[in-house]
């Protein structure tokens, strides 16, 4: 990890209707992100936010720690992740996320075969992120929808989550998160 990274972080949320979440999302200056049914997460349901920050740990974690204070609802996690690119990730970490961006103008066969459904662009298009804490499982799934337009993947390494427990139902093969 060099002096100057790029960092994302997500504070997930739990007792505000999607219209108090957006605007406390607005006002702390932070994207709100609706998971509709993540086959790997404990809640049918996500509410966070989505911010990147270049700079160093330090002071991503404590823009994320200062953000959280916008929010009435209960945090029920905070995690910081470190986006890789093609690096190595460094010595001390969490764990490792894989995200496959997949898009296309329409599609049931897409939603049959990653069982989720599907969020539209303003422009028509629909897009999907498959999610994998492996590389093999995150590769099997880019094959398996193999019909469908694949725009590249995210690889990320989490260095502080406070609440792992909301992905209890990870397996090796792949949960889908629709973003």
């Amino acid at each position: 990890m060099t002096n100057f990274s790029l960092f994302e972080y997500h504070i997930t949320v739990t007792g505000l209707s999607d219209v108090e979440f957006a605007a406390q999302c607005e006002s702390a200056s932070v994207k709100p992100v609706f998971i509709e049914r993540d086959s790997g997460s404990s809640l049918p349901r996500q509410m966070m936010t989505k911010k990147f920050h270049r700079g160093t740990y330090e002071s991503a974690l404590s823009e994320m720690l200062e953000k959280c204070k916008a929010f009435s609802g209960n945090i029920l996690r905070r995690k910081l992740e470190l986006i890789l690119g093609k690096a190595k990730p460094p010595r001390s970490y969490k764990y490792l996320e894989f995200h496959a961006k997949f898009a296309k103008t329409d599609s049931l066969d897409f939603r049959r075969i990653a069982e989720e459904c599907l969020c539209k662009t303003s422009d028509g298009t629909i897009s999907s992120f498959v999610t994998a804490r492996d590389e093999g499982s995150i590769l099997r799934a880019i094959s398996r929808l193999s019909a469908f337009q694949y725009s590249g993947m995210i690889r990320e390494c989490v260095l502080f989550d406070d609440n792992e427990s909301i992905d209890d139902k990870w397996r090796c093969e792949c949960p889908i998160k629709i973003i």
